[in-house]
């Protein structure tokens, strides 16, 4: 039987698309922004933080609420607040002022409902152990579904008393509130963690909505029992596990539908871009909806009699000023259909943590060998298979400002959230010595030399290591008759990890001598032919993809590409054989290729505390 995956966030989202009218509960829409930040303040809060963490909060002042409430909020926005408010003082995505307030009050709020909680355990004496986001999972097959479905989520919170076994997950909800949705989420939740405990242990759920005034709704087992029923159905629907519908049809909804406040004024967005097209003759009409994207939003056209679709793509800068853009728009063919990406003026940030319940979980003994790339239109996150052909080594390009290194930390860590030390080690070169710095200690470097500096690391003699690592796998393949890793693995039954070499600023390392320059560019190539099948990967990062940099052989090697924003047509033709990576918007807008014609997605952002929850455990 198939297995299906299914994040938490695509169930409920889908809930919310669908009882969008009758889900409008009370206050205001959040900020993405600082939806994070407030997420960031609970798990600091409740974790084991040595400023803001309770139990450090309250070995300092005691157990009265009122001052544990005082001293959580001092807390938190000296360490948390007040440094990133200061770091968005000239930012043009600072939120509104209107916003901030309200994100503010929400948080005093969060501080005084800890602090009464904290001081009600202290008094009476309890004991609980807190956890902060813990990533859940529940395998559901229900009689006559075609395929197993595992539902994958992080939860805000979990509480759990070791005295009595009691057990409680927690779920926050910022601003305006989509009751339904918000229920059947936190639901999901507290079945995934259920599923973990032993059969007699008690638990509930609470949902803790900030508008920003609090409103605390707490459910036991026999409330929450007759949701499940729905939630098993609505699951066999998305995942099409059911045969009463697709995925396709359910589980992906598009920024357009997670946003709606920002299609109010597409109408006469969509009027403007037919104008100006039509001041230069080439007539044309909207087809369907727009789509809202992180970065963009994209308007599908349908070229009047006579107008060719090129005469169209070649009014880029026309529209652009036009319109009176900061950006040119992007007209391209996609799918076999004309469309216009035209910049948004509140660009969305795609956070890695608000993805990560879209991630797969691995219980193979090989690990997994995803790579994230980015979001699309649809919401989905896009991955690539370094275990297959197309996808065996990626070359990324990109100027400066264009998210390139932002990206390179995104795909170790996702990697890294899906693998362990046993599956999956790293080789980093790093010319600018500031790219993979949180990486210094992990368990998942190949060895303590293997956060690597050119100039106090020999980097020929590193990557013959990692050849003579691919020879002796290949000889131990031949032995046991192995086609590739897994195989390897699964007939030897030893641990065997997949090993990736990352490189941050590849032109740096054949800017030298050219014997230098040879000395890597043999060793490189040699390994982009060959080392896939010993589970042995590169990933490249330039950000000048010239001839002089990226050689023919290299480039043949390396069929998995990632376009960034570049400055030159030759550049982008040199990645993805079209011009197309100077008309991206910076800050992870991106084009992917592998086979076929470039796809567009936005990278994910790891925050600086992402990277230390991921990097350094």
């Amino acid at each position: 039987m198939s297995t299906t995956i299914l994040s938490v966030s695509e169930i409920r989202k889908t809930v919310y698309k669908a009882t969008r009218k009758d889900n409008t509960g009370s206050g205001q829409r959040s900020n993405a922004m600082l939806g994070t930040w407030f997420h960031e303040c609970f798990s600091r809060l409740i974790g084991d933080d040595e400023y803001c963490g309770w139990e450090t909060v309250y070995d300092d002042v005691g157990g009265d609420g009122e001052e544990l409430t005082k001293n959580f909020t001092e807390r938190v926005y000296h360490k948390i607040i007040a440094p990133r408010l200061q770091d968005l003082t000239n930012d043009s995505n600072r939120p509104e002022n209107v916003e901030i307030l309200r994100f503010w009050d929400a948080t005093v709020e969060l501080n005084s409902w800890l602090g009464s909680i904290v001081a009600n355990v202290k008094e009476e004496e309890k004991t609980f152990h807190s956890i902060t986001e813990e990533d859940l999972s529940w395998r559901v097959c229900e009689p006559g579904w075609n395929s197993e479905v595992i539902v994958n989520g992080r939860a805000d919170g979990v509480f759990r008393n070791p005295e009595n076994g009691k057990w409680c997950v927690v779920e926050l909800k910022l601003g305006k509130q989509a009751p339904e949705a918000d229920l059947l989420q936190a639901c999901l939740y507290y079945q995934m963690l259920k599923e973990s405990q032993p059969d007699d242990a008690p638990g509930s759920l609470v949902l803790a909505g900030f508008h920003p005034e609090l409103k605390v709704t707490i459910l036991k087992d026999d409330e929450i029992e007759p949701v499940l029923s729905k939630l098993k159905n609505l699951i066999g629907e998305i995942s099409g596990a059911s045969g009463k519908a697709g995925k396709n049809s359910g589980s992906k909804t598009t920024e357009k539908e997670r946003e709606p406040e920002a299609s109010e004024n597409l109408p006469k967005l969509g009027d403007r871009i037919l104008a100006v097209l039509s001041e230069y003759g080439a007539d044309c009409t909207i087809e369907g909806t727009p789509i809202v994207g992180p970065s963009f939003v994209r308007f599908y056209l349908s070229p009047g009699n006579g107008v060719r679709p090129k005469k169209v793509m070649g009014l880029d800068q026309e529209v652009q000023v036009g319109m009176t853009l900061k950006a040119p728009p992007f007209i391209h063919i996609c799918e076999g259909k004309l469309v216009v990406d035209i910049q948004r003026p509140n660009r969305d940030i795609v956070y890695f943590n608000s993805c990560e319940g879209k991630f797969p979980i691995t219980e193979s003994t090989v690990g997994s060998s995803l790579v994230p790339i980015g979001i699309d239109l649809e919401g989905t996150l896009e991955f690539a298979d370094l275990s297959k052909g197309e996808n065996s080594h990626i070359l990324v390009a990109g100027t400066t400002g264009s998210g390139k290194s932002e990206w390179l930390r995104a795909a170790i860590g996702g990697m890294v959230k899906v693998n362990t030390p046993a599956t999956l080690r790293f080789i980093l070169i790093d010319p600018k010595r500031n790219a993979f710095t949180e990486m210094k200690d992990s368990p998942f470097l190949l060895d303590s030399e293997s956060l690597v500096f050119p100039g106090d690391h020999d980097v020929p003699a590193v990557l013959e290591k990692l050849i003579e690592e691919m020879e002796d796998r290949y000889r131990q393949m031949e032995t046991c008759s192995a086609d590739d890793l897994a195989s390897l693995v699964k007939k030897t039954g030893k641990s065997i990890p997949r090993i990736v070499c990352v490189c941050d600023e590849y032109g740096d390392l054949v800017s030298g001598t050219p014997s230098e320059k040879r000395e890597i560019e043999s060793r490189i190539q040699r390994l982009g032919a060959k080392a896939r099948a010993a589970g042995i990967h590169l990933i490249l990062a330039t950000q000048s993809p010239t001839r002089e940099i990226i050689s023919g052989t290299i480039k043949q090697n390396m069929t998995c590409k990632v376009g960034l924003l570049m400055s030159e047509s030759i550049e982008s033709n040199m990645i993805i054989n079209t011009p197309d990576c100077k008309n991206l918007l910076g800050n992870g807008d991106l084009l992917f290729k592998d086979i076929g014609e470039p796809r567009r997605y936005q990278g994910l952002y790891m925050t600086a505390e992402d990277r230390n929850r991921i990097f350094t455990h």
